[in-house]
């Protein structure tokens, strides 16, 4: 089913398929259907000075490709020269964290193209793999809407997008607490109170400290033992019978 056109492009695509077959004198009936399916989208600005040039240039009744040639070529050229602009855009001044505010906006038609894409923040980050596939969606979206003359990318947003805002907040999520502030020793205890909490932590190392001073008496003392003392003078050493 051919996609809807408004009356002046579906015209003017009969009046020149007419004026082709008149000129190559081809039965052109049977190309209605394709001309108003591939044509029929497109502004009619933009159409016909393609169906002029294709008259004057062709040699033999002309195909859709002959017809689109210039304007693929003109489109191909431009959207590579906007897609650098985007790429060199991205890098001057597309940054996640500190945001976009105060940069320079794009063209709207680039812009839309661009959100296409994917959007700014994507291609300032995505892969090399990734960003072939994201400069055929803006070429593609560049061009149709070079074809089609569609501005509908361009308009404001409607209301919806306000109602969708005031009624969001009615069902967000609370926000979380805030982190409780971590309290100084001043505001954590009574001055008296912590003064006792220092006088019992000096004194308790002071006993730890003596501990190990006793400890260490104990491995270096040189007593003999028990049983090698030397019987005192005048005393005789008895053994045991």
């Amino acid at each position: 089913m051919p996609p809807r056109s408004d009356s002046r492009t579906e015209s003017l695509i009969r009046e020149w398929l007419f004026r082709f077959g008149v000129n190559f004198q081809r039965d052109v009936a049977p190309c209605v259907p394709l001309w108003l399916e591939t044509f029929g989208e497109m502004d009619y600005d933009v159409l016909l000075p393609l169906f002029q040039r294709a008259m004057r240039s062709c040699k033999f009744f002309p195909t859709v490709a002959d017809i689109l040639a210039p304007l693929d070529l003109a489109e191909d050229s431009r959207g590579e020269n906007e897609w650098q602009n985007v790429l060199e855009y991205c890098r001057r001044f597309v940054n996640r964290d500190l945001g976009m505010a105060g940069k320079p906006n794009l063209p709207p038609d680039v812009d839309h193209a661009a959100r296409a894409a994917g959007g700014l923040y994507y291609l300032e980050s995505c892969s090399t793999g990734d960003l072939q596939w994201a400069k055929k969606r803006f070429i593609e979206d560049l061009a149709r809407q070079r074809k089609t003359g569609d501005i509908t990318g361009f308009l404001p947003c409607s209301e919806l997008r306000g109602m969708l805002e005031a009624a969001a907040s009615r069902f967000a999520l609370p926000k979380a607490a805030a982190p409780a502030r971590r309290m100084e020793h001043d505001e954590a205890f009574p001055r008296p109170l912590l003064r006792n909490v220092e006088r019992a932590a000096s004194f308790a190392a002071t006993i730890r400290r003596g501990e190990s001073r006793w400890a260490a008496s104990l491995k270096t003392d040189t007593t003999p033992a028990l049983g090698s003392q030397k019987p005192r003078d005048g005393y005789a050493e008895t053994k045991p019978t």
